[in-house]
Parts: C-alpha cells; structure tokens; sequence
C-alpha cells in the first residue's frame, strides 16, 4: 500500500508541474523570437514542449499503474473476506464414506469417512458430524433417472460423496459444512421375517376303547361229577333199585366218563 501510495503522489506531482514547463516553454520561445532566431527555433524541437509531453505520458503511465495496484488490493481485499466467512483460508474437503445417520429436523449427517482430501485425513475410518447447508446440491447417483435426493434415502449403510468448506474459527472444534451431497450406492433394505402363527391341532376327547372279554378255550368246567368215580360201570344193578335212579347214575356216569377222556 506504501508504494501505491508514493506513486499517486509522483503523478499527481508531474501533473502539477506539466503547466510551468508550458508556460516556461512560452516564455523561451518569446525570448528566441526577440532575439532574431525564429528561423531557428523552427528548425530545433522545443526542448520544455517535449519536456512537458514526456512529464504528461509519465504521468499517465503512473496512474494507470496506481489504478492497477488498487485493483489488485481489491482482490486481495476480497479474498481475505470470502476466508474469513468460510474460517482459516476456506479449506474445503472432499470425501467418501458410509452414512451412519441423518437427522433431517437438524440438517446433521454422521458418515464414517473411508477416503479423501488431505483436510479430512485426520478423520479416515471414524464417524464424522457434518451440517448440511440449506442449499447444498442433493444428488441421487444411486438411480437413473437422478432425481433429487432426499432424507428418506439417506439411511444406515448407504455410501455417500460429500464435498464442502471447514470453519476452522474455533481451532479446537473444526465445523464441517456440505455444500454437495451425492448417494452413491442406496443401503439393502432391511426385510423383516414374515413368521406364520403355529396352529395347534385340534385334540378329540380320548376314547376308552371296548375290551371285549377274553374266554379261556382251555379252561375246564368247575362242576365235578357227583358220582364215584370208583363204581363200576358194568356192575350189575341191583333190583332194589328204581330204574329212574339207575338211569340217572347212567347219565352221571357217562358226563365224568365224557370229561376225563
């Protein structure tokens, strides 16, 4: 600025003194004439004309110098504004990683960083928080037809390119900022299991079966003969005896004869 400054001073100084040399060239050129040497003050150049064209193009050329040197702190000036809004020189990154959660009320997006710009190095393989900016460029790079981003689309699992500036204000807690956010590759989503109801079968009161009873072919008949096995059967009956006893001794004796052989 001290050099800009010394040079607006020399030009506004030959602008100053420009006239005095005209006018000091005028007063030469009456002496000449006075003198008798019109014929050669018409040969020779005027030495303070030239004087004052050369005072007059220094001058010029010192301006435009000047205005050239403002221009240019200008710029300066702009640069150094556009750092200060964006924090420590503007630092920008530029990253790819995993989306592990989007809160859409705050804007906030948690990614856990996988590659990227060297301003980001620090935090490869661990989340990192990042605002997203009111009017960062969303992109679905994930479908065809690439149609706006939305929150419901940043979910668990998707893997994302995000690029931005850091506000580095507070040296102890960097703010990250997106301006840019592109969905590279969309999260599976989660199928839940469709689990049927178990029906159980349907159990019929038990029924007692029916035992017919067993009959035992072998047993043998409890009713003993009352006749002794003793009396002969071919023995002569005796007279005394009623004929309807002594068949029924017969009939006796032939039901034990039947049964033991």
């Amino acid at each position: 600025m001290k050099r800009v400054t010394i040079t607006a001073m020399v030009a506004a100084l030959l602008l100053t003194l420009a006239p005095l040399a005209l006018a000091n060239a005028s007063q030469n050129n009456g002496k000449n004439s006075g003198n008798g040497s019109e014929k050669a003050a018409a040969k020779q150049p005027d030495k303070a004309t030239k004087q004052a064209a050369q005072a007059t193009k220094q001058s010029e050329k010192a301006a435009g110098k000047a205005d050239k040197a403002n221009g240019k702190a200008d710029k300066a000036a702009g640069k150094a504004d556009k750092a200060k809004a964006h924090g420590n020189g503007g630092s920008k990154f530029q990253l790819e990683g995993v989306v592990v959660s989007f809160d859409a009320a705050t804007q906030t997006l948690v990614v856990t960083v996988k590659s990227g710009s060297k301003t980001i190095k620090a935090f490869r393989g661990l989340p990192l928080t990042i605002i997203v900016a009111a009017d960062a460029r969303m992109v679905d790079g994930s479908s065809e037809s690439g149609p706006g981003l939305t929150a419901e689309a940043l979910t668990a699992g998707s893997k994302v390119h995000v690029g931005g500036v850091i506000d580095r204000t507070d040296p102890a807690a960097a703010v990250f900022t997106a301006t840019k956010v592109i969905l590279q590759v969309a999260a599976a989503p989660i199928v839940e299991p469709t689990i049927e109801p178990t029906v159980e079968p349907t159990v019929d009161p038990s029924v007692e079966p029916t035992v017919d009873p067993t009959v035992d072919p072998t047993a043998e008949p409890s009713v003993q003969p009352t006749i002794d096995p003793t009396t002969d059967p071919s023995a002569v009956p005796d007279p005394s005896v009623s004929p309807v006893v002594f068949r029924g001794l017969i009939g006796h004796v032939s039901a034990w004869l039947a049964v033991r052989f």
